[in-house]
């Protein structure tokens, strides 16, 4: 049973170190309505992706197989468990960014809204050529369940990227299902945490957006779908440095 907007499971609260697997890339209307960049990203015919700009290469179905790792975070307060979305796209900038860096990350809970900048590769500090915005549109999980081994979410989202040179503005929608399972608990160390294992399957759908030349050829369908192999070990207490 699905429950509107995503609250995560309490098992799922924590800081955790995550394995991620391109498995499988998907052109499902063909190369032609592959969404590029070739202005945003400084002149690179790149492939944009829901984590910014030049994030995959144009090549993208030559990344299968490409192994990735970075960190992810759900914090827990009275709202319950939810996403520390400032802290996770650092890390995936980091994973997937090509050598991208953010500055002046934040999220604005009230309209659910993630915004940053980032400054490309060989730029100087505080130089950055890029403004991203992520706002979700929806959101859906399963029944939060603390004796159950398995969550699945949905989520959709626009991304609205800014190029800081030429004022273009590109506006696209993705979404995000990912299946979470526990595969793993075991005691670790003298704080009586648990050191859990997960499993998880995603799949990023991306759109085309009103901008783009072949948006209305597309009529709503996706043109991209990304699908991962996630694995996800929690980071203990005695491992996070402050």
């Amino acid at each position: 049973k699905f429950k509107s907007d995503t609250r995560f499971p309490d098992w799922m609260a924590g800081e955790w170190q995550v394995r991620a697997i391109i498995d499988e890339v998907n052109l499902p209307l063909g190369p032609k309505y592959k969404p590029r960049e070739p202005t945003v990203c400084s002149g690179k015919n790149q492939l944009w992706s829901p984590f910014g700009p030049c994030f995959l290469p144009a090549a993208v179905q030559e990344e299968e197989g490409r192994e990735v790792y970075y960190r992810y975070r759900w914090d827990q307060d009275i709202r319950g468990v939810h996403r520390d979305h400032p802290f996770n796209f650092v890390q995936l900038v980091g994973a997937y960014g090509d050598g991208y860096h953010p500055q002046d990350v934040e999220y604005d809970y009230s309209i659910k809204t993630l915004t940053g900048r980032l400054m490309s590769p060989g730029s100087e500090r505080n130089e950055t050529d890029t403004s991203v915005a992520i706002r979700k549109i929806r959101g859906f999980g399963t029944e939060r369940c603390s004796t159950c081994s398995t969550f699945v979410c949905w989520d959709m989202y626009d991304s609205i990227v800014l190029s800081d040179d030429t004022g273009e503005r590109k506006t696209r929608r993705f979404e995000i299902i990912t299946s979470f399972h526990i595969v793993e608990s075991t005691a670790s160390d003298d704080e009586g945490e648990f050191g859990d294992t997960i499993e998880a399957l995603q799949r990023v759908a991306l759109y085309l957006g009103p901008s783009d030349e072949w948006y209305e050829e597309t009529k709503g369908f996706a043109v991209v779908l990304i699908d991962f192999k996630l694995l996800l070990r929690r980071v203990l207490q005695s491992e996070v440095f402050v």
